[in-house]
Protein backbone atom coordinates (compact mmCIF):
# COMPACT_ATOMS: atom_id res chain seq x y z
CA UNK A 1 0.00 0.00 0.00
CA UNK A 2 1.35 3.42 -1.11
CA UNK A 3 1.26 6.53 1.04
CA UNK A 4 1.29 10.15 -0.52
CA UNK A 5 3.86 12.27 1.05
CA UNK A 6 4.93 15.84 0.22
CA UNK A 7 8.53 16.43 -0.44
CA UNK A 8 10.49 19.52 0.51
CA UNK A 9 9.61 21.31 -2.81
CA UNK A 10 5.84 20.81 -2.27
CA UNK A 11 5.96 22.24 1.18
CA UNK A 12 7.95 25.24 0.03
CA UNK A 13 5.45 25.99 -2.78
CA UNK A 14 2.53 25.83 -0.34
CA UNK A 15 4.23 28.23 2.00
CA UNK A 16 4.84 30.74 -0.84
CA UNK A 17 1.19 30.60 -1.96
CA UNK A 18 -0.03 31.06 1.61
CA UNK A 19 2.29 34.03 2.02
CA UNK A 20 1.05 35.62 -1.27
CA UNK A 21 -2.59 35.21 -0.28
CA UNK A 22 -1.86 36.71 3.14
CA UNK A 23 -0.20 39.72 1.47
CA UNK A 24 -3.19 40.15 -0.93
CA UNK A 25 -5.61 40.12 2.02
CA UNK A 26 -3.47 42.69 3.82
CA UNK A 27 -3.41 44.94 0.62
CA UNK A 28 -7.13 44.77 0.19
CA UNK A 29 -7.60 45.58 3.86
CA UNK A 30 -5.21 48.53 3.53
CA UNK A 31 -7.05 49.72 0.39
CA UNK A 32 -10.34 49.57 2.29
CA UNK A 33 -8.85 51.59 5.13
CA UNK A 34 -7.48 54.14 2.61
CA UNK A 35 -10.82 54.54 0.86
CA UNK A 36 -12.59 54.90 4.19
CA UNK A 37 -10.06 57.48 5.36
CA UNK A 38 -10.14 59.42 2.06
CA UNK A 39 -13.82 59.01 1.29
CA UNK A 40 -14.38 62.70 0.45
CA UNK A 41 -11.42 62.83 -1.88
CA UNK A 42 -12.48 59.72 -3.71
CA UNK A 43 -16.01 61.12 -4.06
CA UNK A 44 -14.60 64.37 -5.47
CA UNK A 45 -12.47 62.48 -7.98
CA UNK A 46 -15.47 60.39 -9.03
CA UNK A 47 -17.54 63.55 -9.42
CA UNK A 48 -14.81 65.16 -11.50
CA UNK A 49 -14.57 62.08 -13.72
CA UNK A 50 -18.37 62.06 -14.11
CA UNK A 51 -18.41 65.78 -14.98
CA UNK A 52 -15.62 65.29 -17.51
CA UNK A 53 -17.50 62.39 -19.08
CA UNK A 54 -20.66 64.50 -19.25
CA UNK A 55 -18.73 67.35 -20.90
CA UNK A 56 -17.20 65.10 -23.55
CA UNK A 57 -20.60 63.53 -24.26
CA UNK A 58 -22.11 67.02 -24.66
CA UNK A 59 -19.20 68.08 -26.88
CA UNK A 60 -19.68 65.02 -29.05
CA UNK A 61 -23.43 65.67 -29.29
CA UNK A 62 -22.83 69.33 -30.27
CA UNK A 63 -20.24 68.34 -32.87
CA UNK A 64 -22.61 65.73 -34.30
CA UNK A 65 -25.43 68.30 -34.45
CA UNK A 66 -23.23 70.83 -36.25
CA UNK A 67 -22.16 68.20 -38.76
CA UNK A 68 -25.79 67.18 -39.30
CA UNK A 69 -26.85 70.83 -39.72
CA UNK A 70 -24.07 71.46 -42.24
CA UNK A 71 -25.06 68.35 -44.16
CA UNK A 72 -28.73 69.42 -44.16
CA UNK A 73 -27.80 72.95 -45.26
CA UNK A 74 -25.63 71.64 -48.08
CA UNK A 75 -28.40 69.26 -49.18
CA UNK A 76 -31.00 72.03 -49.09
CA UNK A 77 -28.76 74.43 -51.02
CA UNK A 78 -28.12 71.76 -53.63
CA UNK A 79 -31.86 71.10 -53.96
CA UNK A 80 -32.60 74.83 -54.23
CA UNK A 81 -29.91 75.28 -56.88
CA UNK A 82 -31.34 72.37 -58.86
CA UNK A 83 -34.85 73.83 -58.57
CA UNK A 84 -33.64 77.24 -59.72
CA UNK A 85 -31.90 75.67 -62.70
CA UNK A 86 -35.06 73.76 -63.59
CA UNK A 87 -37.19 76.90 -63.21
CA UNK A 88 -34.75 78.88 -65.34
CA UNK A 89 -34.86 76.24 -68.05
CA UNK A 90 -38.68 76.26 -68.01
CA UNK A 91 -38.82 80.06 -67.99
CA UNK A 92 -36.42 80.24 -70.92
CA UNK A 93 -38.84 78.19 -73.05
CA UNK A 94 -42.07 79.98 -72.09
CA UNK A 95 -43.92 82.47 -74.32
CA UNK A 96 -43.79 86.17 -73.40
CA UNK A 97 -46.53 88.42 -74.72
CA UNK A 98 -46.48 92.19 -74.28
CA UNK A 99 -48.27 95.29 -75.57
CA UNK A 100 -46.45 96.19 -78.78
CA UNK A 101 -48.78 98.89 -80.12
CA UNK A 102 -51.37 101.34 -78.79
CA UNK A 103 -52.74 104.26 -80.85
CA UNK A 104 -55.58 106.76 -80.54
CA UNK A 105 -58.26 107.65 -83.08
CA UNK A 106 -61.82 108.95 -83.24
CA UNK A 107 -64.81 107.12 -84.62
CA UNK A 108 -65.20 108.45 -88.14
CA UNK A 109 -61.49 109.18 -88.53
CA UNK A 110 -61.37 112.89 -87.58
CA UNK A 111 -59.02 113.03 -84.60
CA UNK A 112 -59.76 116.71 -83.99
CA UNK A 113 -63.53 116.19 -83.69
CA UNK A 114 -63.85 116.23 -79.92
CA UNK A 115 -67.45 115.07 -79.85
CA UNK A 116 -66.59 111.82 -81.64
CA UNK A 117 -66.11 108.62 -79.64
CA UNK A 118 -62.46 107.84 -78.85
CA UNK A 119 -61.09 104.64 -80.42
CA UNK A 120 -58.03 102.67 -79.38
CA UNK A 121 -56.07 100.24 -81.52
CA UNK A 122 -53.71 97.75 -79.89
CA UNK A 123 -51.21 95.07 -80.85
CA UNK A 124 -49.60 92.25 -78.85
CA UNK A 125 -46.35 90.48 -79.70
CA UNK A 126 -44.91 87.18 -78.51
CA UNK A 127 -41.18 87.60 -77.83
CA UNK A 128 -40.84 84.19 -76.15
CA UNK A 129 -39.76 80.81 -77.51
CA UNK A 130 -43.04 78.92 -77.56
CA UNK A 131 -46.61 79.49 -78.72
CA UNK A 132 -49.00 81.51 -76.53
CA UNK A 133 -52.69 80.57 -76.48
CA UNK A 134 -54.76 83.70 -75.81
CA UNK A 135 -57.29 83.11 -73.01
CA UNK A 136 -58.48 86.62 -72.18
CA UNK A 137 -58.19 90.31 -73.04
CA UNK A 138 -59.41 93.40 -71.18
CA UNK A 139 -59.04 96.99 -72.33
CA UNK A 140 -60.55 99.72 -70.17
CA UNK A 141 -60.66 103.50 -70.82
CA UNK A 142 -61.32 106.27 -68.36
CA UNK A 143 -61.06 110.06 -68.08
CA UNK A 144 -59.80 110.66 -64.55
CA UNK A 145 -56.97 112.54 -62.86
CA UNK A 146 -55.65 109.63 -60.77
CA UNK A 147 -56.23 105.95 -61.25
CA UNK A 148 -57.80 103.89 -58.43
CA UNK A 149 -55.40 101.87 -56.31
CA UNK A 150 -56.57 98.63 -57.92
CA UNK A 151 -57.82 98.32 -61.50
CA UNK A 152 -61.43 97.55 -62.37
CA UNK A 153 -61.29 95.93 -65.79
CA UNK A 154 -65.03 95.52 -66.11
CA UNK A 155 -66.82 92.74 -68.02
CA UNK A 156 -65.38 90.91 -71.00
CA UNK A 157 -66.17 92.88 -74.16
CA UNK A 158 -63.51 91.64 -76.55
CA UNK A 159 -64.22 88.40 -78.37
CA UNK A 160 -61.76 86.28 -80.35
CA UNK A 161 -61.69 82.73 -81.76
CA UNK A 162 -61.21 79.92 -79.26
CA UNK A 163 -57.66 78.57 -79.35
CA UNK A 164 -56.25 81.79 -80.84
CA UNK A 165 -52.47 81.45 -80.75
CA UNK A 166 -49.55 83.84 -81.12
CA UNK A 167 -46.42 82.11 -82.40
CA UNK A 168 -42.94 83.28 -81.35
CA UNK A 169 -42.11 86.53 -83.15
CA UNK A 170 -45.69 87.05 -84.32
CA UNK A 171 -48.02 89.95 -83.51
CA UNK A 172 -51.77 89.93 -82.96
CA UNK A 173 -53.96 92.97 -83.58
CA UNK A 174 -57.40 92.74 -81.93
CA UNK A 175 -60.36 94.68 -83.30
CA UNK A 176 -60.44 98.37 -82.41
CA UNK A 177 -62.01 99.26 -79.08
CA UNK A 178 -64.37 102.19 -78.60
CA UNK A 179 -64.79 104.15 -75.37
CA UNK A 180 -68.30 102.84 -74.67
CA UNK A 181 -68.85 105.09 -71.64
CA UNK A 182 -67.82 108.25 -73.49
CA UNK A 183 -70.09 111.25 -72.82
CA UNK A 184 -69.02 114.52 -74.52
CA UNK A 185 -70.80 116.63 -71.90
CA UNK A 186 -68.98 114.81 -69.12
CA UNK A 187 -65.58 114.04 -70.59
CA UNK A 188 -64.84 116.71 -73.23
CA UNK A 189 -63.22 119.96 -72.12
CA UNK A 190 -65.81 122.78 -72.19
CA UNK A 191 -63.37 125.20 -73.84
CA UNK A 192 -62.94 124.23 -77.53
CA UNK A 193 -59.73 126.28 -77.73
CA UNK A 194 -58.12 124.46 -74.79
CA UNK A 195 -55.14 122.30 -75.91
CA UNK A 196 -56.40 119.31 -73.93
CA UNK A 197 -59.47 117.68 -75.48
CA UNK A 198 -60.58 115.98 -72.24
CA UNK A 199 -61.44 117.40 -68.85
CA UNK A 200 -58.75 115.23 -67.29
CA UNK A 201 -56.20 112.55 -68.21
CA UNK A 202 -57.43 109.96 -70.69
CA UNK A 203 -56.17 106.56 -69.46
CA UNK A 204 -56.13 103.17 -71.16
CA UNK A 205 -55.30 100.07 -69.11
CA UNK A 206 -55.89 96.36 -69.28
CA UNK A 207 -54.24 92.97 -69.61
CA UNK A 208 -53.83 90.06 -71.97
CA UNK A 209 -54.03 86.54 -70.52
CA UNK A 210 -52.50 83.54 -72.29
CA UNK A 211 -51.54 79.92 -71.68
CA UNK A 212 -47.89 78.90 -71.86
CA UNK A 213 -46.31 75.61 -72.99
CA UNK A 214 -47.14 74.04 -69.60
CA UNK A 215 -50.80 75.10 -69.85
CA UNK A 216 -50.32 77.68 -67.09
CA UNK A 217 -52.02 81.06 -67.42
CA UNK A 218 -49.80 84.12 -67.71
CA UNK A 219 -50.79 87.79 -67.72
CA UNK A 220 -49.31 90.99 -69.06
CA UNK A 221 -50.82 94.11 -67.51
CA UNK A 222 -50.38 97.52 -69.12
CA UNK A 223 -51.37 101.17 -68.64
CA UNK A 224 -50.85 104.33 -70.74
CA UNK A 225 -52.09 107.93 -70.89
CA UNK A 226 -53.03 109.88 -73.99
CA UNK A 227 -50.76 112.52 -75.54
CA UNK A 228 -53.14 115.07 -77.21
CA UNK A 229 -52.58 116.63 -80.68
CA UNK A 230 -50.55 119.82 -80.90
CA UNK A 231 -49.09 119.30 -77.41
CA UNK A 232 -45.40 118.54 -76.97
CA UNK A 233 -45.00 115.53 -74.72
CA UNK A 234 -42.24 113.11 -73.72
CA UNK A 235 -42.42 111.39 -77.11
CA UNK A 236 -41.86 114.61 -79.04
CA UNK A 237 -44.87 113.67 -81.17
CA UNK A 238 -47.74 116.14 -81.69
CA UNK A 239 -49.88 113.95 -83.95
CA UNK A 240 -52.34 113.15 -81.16
CA UNK A 241 -52.35 109.46 -82.03
CA UNK A 242 -49.99 108.11 -79.39
CA UNK A 243 -49.98 107.16 -75.75
CA UNK A 244 -47.30 107.42 -73.10
CA UNK A 245 -46.82 104.00 -71.56
CA UNK A 246 -45.98 104.02 -67.89
CA UNK A 247 -45.52 101.77 -64.88
CA UNK A 248 -48.21 101.97 -62.23
CA UNK A 249 -48.42 99.59 -59.29
CA UNK A 250 -51.14 96.93 -59.71
CA UNK A 251 -51.59 97.97 -63.36
CA UNK A 252 -48.19 97.12 -64.86
CA UNK A 253 -47.14 93.51 -64.33
CA UNK A 254 -46.07 90.22 -65.88
CA UNK A 255 -46.91 86.87 -64.35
Amino acid sequence: MKTNRRGPQGLAGGCVLAGWLSSLVDWISSLGDFLETHRDGVTAVAAAVSAAATFFIALFTYTLKRSTDKLWTATRQTAEAAQKSADAAIAAERPRVFLSKITFDRFGGDILKRDSVPVVNTGFKNIGRTVAIVSGLRIKMDVIENLPETPDYGPARIFFPAGLSIAPGEEWFPQMQMYAEFDPAKHTHPDPSHPLPFRSTFWVYGYIAYLDHLDQERRHGFVAWYSPPGVHGPLGDTSGRNFIRCKVQNYSYDT
